[in-house]
């Protein structure tokens, strides 16, 4: 059977962890696969129709997901939302082994089922109606980057149990299994991004900031104000940017300048377009400013960029 997570928060309490909030769902899983991958190896961008998890057992691998970027070690477990844009990489000389899990946190309804996993930047993403949105409570948590070690309990032979279900077949039960690895990844996110300030405001906020940014993750290359993003989530201004910088980390406009300028890389990497045009295309129609903002945030010059000596996805600084 699955471990209680009555257990799972004794546990907790008697390594001196806080036990936290309890997240109630049922993963329905679409598909599993799992591999090694040698450097260097990219999987492109490209946007889920569901969530996905991903393990790290051995080696090391980076993912890149909306405007951040993560270096995944072994031992480390990520969970991927709906629409957000992301991809991996395995830098030249290494290696990754990695198990990837396709899920709903709650059962689709029929007309869903047959939906594709992903959609890559050369296709189609249709954004509404072909998903399952994740339960507020729970999408406010996502992208998820956690290191099972800092976990508050041991959720390895859980997710032992289920990477085993999963390699038979056995989805329903492999469910079950990876029920607690969630809850205690969630737990250990909420526990960060939800200030007891944040808890007062209850979940009106936090369905707010996630808005607000599925939003700007979606019409990045397009003009995107404070103002247009309070009306479209019905709060003030003052109020989304308080709550968005307590919830994200840093206020909107700046997350919004971080993923133009993630963009921006990609394009000034793999594309012929020049300075202007991949300033138009991400949403910075002024090619001055654009260009003082990717120094001030990758430490190169826009023009510079393609030429580096490594050529990485910037790590853009907070």
């Amino acid at each position: 059977m699955p471990v209680n997570p009555l257990e799972t928060t004794r546990r907790a309490r008697a390594t001196g962890g806080e036990p936290g909030p309890v997240f109630l769902f049922s993963p329905a899983i679409r598909y599993y696969w799992e591999g090694r991958w040698s450097g260097p190896f990219v999987e492109p961008w490209r946007r889920l129709y569901d969530c996905e998890l991903v393990y790290v057992s051995e080696g090391s691998a980076d993912l890149h997901v909306g405007a951040a970027a993560h270096r995944c070690q072994a031992g480390t477990l990520a969970v991927i939302p709906p629409r957000l844009r992301h991809e991996s990489l395995v830098a030249r000389g290494g290696y990754a082994v990695r198990h990837c899990v396709h899920f709903d946190w709650v059962p689709p309804p029929a007309d869903l089922e047959r939906r594709p996993l992903a959609a890559f930047e050369h296709e189609r993403f249709e954004a509404l109606g072909q998903t399952v949105v994740p339960p507020p409570e729970i999408a406010i948590c996502l992208p998820l980057v956690v290191a099972l070690a800092d976990l508050a309990c041991d959720v390895q032979p859980a997710l032992a149990r289920a990477l085993k279900e999963l390699r038979a077949g056995h989805y329903g039960a492999a469910g079950g299994w990876l029920w607690p690895v969630l809850n205690v990844s969630l737990r250990h996110v909420a526990l960060r991004v939800a200030e007891p300030a944040l808890q007062v405001m209850g979940g009106t906020a936090l369905i707010a900031v996630h808005g607000a940014k599925d939003y700007m993750d979606r019409h990045y290359a397009t003009p995107v104000t404070l103002l247009q993003l309070a009306r479209l989530t019905r709060v003030s201004p003052n109020h989304l940017c308080v709550t968005f910088r307590r919830v994200v980390g840093k206020p909107p406009n700046q997350y919004l300048n971080d993923l133009r300028v993630q963009h921006a890389c990609r394009l000034l990497g793999t594309s012929h377009l020049n300075v202007a045009e991949v300033a138009t295309r991400v949403g910075i129609p002024d090619a001055n400013y654009f260009a003082r903002l990717f120094k001030q945030k990758t430490g190169y010059r826009p023009g510079d960029y393609a030429n580096r000596p490594h050529p990485t996805v910037a790590k853009l600084d907070d």
